[in-house]
């Protein structure tokens, strides 16, 4: 499997097939030519149980697309507040490896 399927899983929200990919050594990190990071695409999508499997696997929550926007940024703006979850856990769990500032669900409305 390469890259660009692993990228068509998680736009598809394919969680179990990337969580496969990752485990047998995909990096969770390949960017597309936009400069979209699979937790990017998983943010942009609204897949929350995608976005926490990219994270099991070390994705980096920091990276910013050609926008100069972070995964958190991206879901934020398209209202996923699921995913917001999943990141603004990840960086309470990971304070070293966070997303930045803890998102409020009043700050979506």
């Amino acid at each position: 499997i390469n890259a660009e399927y692993m990228g068509q899983m998680v736009i598809a929200g394919d969680e179990p097939t990337v969580s496969l990919c990752l485990d047998s050594g995909k990096t969770p990190n390949w960017r597309d030519n936009l400069g979209m990071s699979l937790l990017h695409w998983a943010a942009c999508q609204g897949h929350a149980s995608t976005a926490a499997s990219l994270l099991a696997h070390r994705a980096d929550p920091q990276a910013r697309n050609s926008w100069g926007e972070t995964a958190l940024q991206i879901a934020t703006r398209k209202r996923h507040q699921g995913v917001v979850d999943v990141l603004n856990s990840s960086a309470q769990q990971a304070p070293g490896f966070g997303v930045g500032s803890a998102i409020n669900p009043g700050q979506l409305s």
